[in-house]
C-alpha cells in the first residue's frame, strides 16, 4: 500500500496535470484539447482561418512565461501551451489543404528547413540541454507548420495506393500510439542488451538502423494493443470533419 498510494495518486493527478506513467502524460494532453475541440470547430465553421488566430496567443503565452522565469520547456514540451499549435495547424492544414496541392517545393523547403533546425538543437544539446533556450517559445509552432504542411502536400498530391508500401506505412500509423506507450517496456532494455551483446549503439547510423528493426518488431505489439483495446473505444467516435468542410458553399 505504501507504494500503491502515490501511484494513485499520480493517475488522478493526470487528469490535469502530465504525471501520467511513461508516455501516457500525452493522454492528458490530447484530453485538453478535445475540451477546446468543440469551440474550435465551431469557430472554424464561421472563419476558416479561426485555428491559425490561436497561435499568436500561444506564442505571447509562452513568451511571458519565459520573460518571467527564464524557461517555458516544461510548458511547450509537457502541457496543451505547447501543443496546441500542432492541433490548430492541424485543423487550418485540413481545411486549407488544397492550397498545398502540387506544391513540392513548399513540401521540400518545409522538410529541409525542419531538418536544418532540428540539427541545430540537437547540436544545442536537443531536450536536455536547452532548458533555459528561447527556442521552446517557437519549436511548438515550428514542428507543427512543418508536419501540417507535409501531412496536407501528402495528402492532396502524392496519391498514396491503397495498397503496397503506403497501406504498410498506414498501418504503422495506425498502431503507432500503441507503439508509443508500450515501448517505454522494450526500448531501455533492448539498447542496453545490443549494446553490451550485439554492438555498440555509440555511432548514430548504427543506433538508428536498430531502432528501424525495433520499431519493425513493435508493430505486431502494436497490433494486438490496438486491435484488443483501443478498436473499442475508437468506435465511439463521431465524424467531426463535415462540420468544417460545410464553411464553404
Amino acid at each position: 500500500s505504501d507504494t500503491l498510494a502515490p501511484y494513485l495518486k499520480k493517475i488522478a493527478a493526470g487528469a490535469i496535470f502530465p504525471t501520467l506513467p511513461n508516455g501516457g502524460w500525452s493522454i492528458t494532453v490530447e484530453a485538453h484539447f478535445y475540451l477546446i475541440l468543440p469551440l474550435l470547430v465551431a469557430a472554424t465553421r464561421r472563419w476558416k482561418w479561426a485555428p491559425l488566430a490561436v497561435i499568436p496567443l500561444l506564442l505571447i503565452i509562452r513568451t511571458g512565461v519565459f520573460w518571467q522565469h527564464g524557461s517555458v520547456q516544461f510548458l511547450s514540451y509537457w502541457t496543451i501551451i505547447g501543443h496546441a499549435d500542432q492541433f490548430c495547424l492541424g485543423i487550418a492544414a485540413f481545411s486549407l489543404r488544397d492550397m498545398l496541392k502540387g506544391k513540392n517545393l513548399t513540401a521540400a523547403t518545409a522538410l529541409l528547413s525542419f531538418i536544418a533546425i532540428w540539427w541545430a538543437f540537437d547540436n544545442a544539446g536537443g531536450y536536455n540541454g536547452t532548458n533555459n533556450h528561447p527556442i521552446w517559445i517557437v519549436l511548438p509552432f515550428i514542428e507543427g507548420l512543418t508536419y501540417s504542411i507535409l501531412i496536407a502536400w501528402y495528402d492532396t498530391t502524392a496519391k498514396p495506393r491503397a495498397d503496397g508500401i503506403s497501406m504498410l506505412i498506414g498501418k504503422a500509423g495506425e498502431y503507432s500510439y500503441s507503439i508509443y506507450l508500450l515501448h517505454f517496456f522494450i526500448v531501455f532494455k533492448a539498447a542496453k542488451l545490443i549494446d553490451q551483446h550485439v554492438c555498440s549503439l555509440s555511432n548514430f547510423y548504427v543506433a538508428c538502423a536498430w531502432s528501424l528493426l525495433t520499431f519493425i518488431f513493435m508493430i505486431p505489439v502494436g497490433y494486438a494493443s490496438f486491435h484488443l483495446i483501443e478498436k473499442w473505444g475508437l468506435r465511439l467516435r463521431r465524424r467531426y470533419t463535415i462540420n468544417i468542410n460545410s464553411t464553404e458553399k
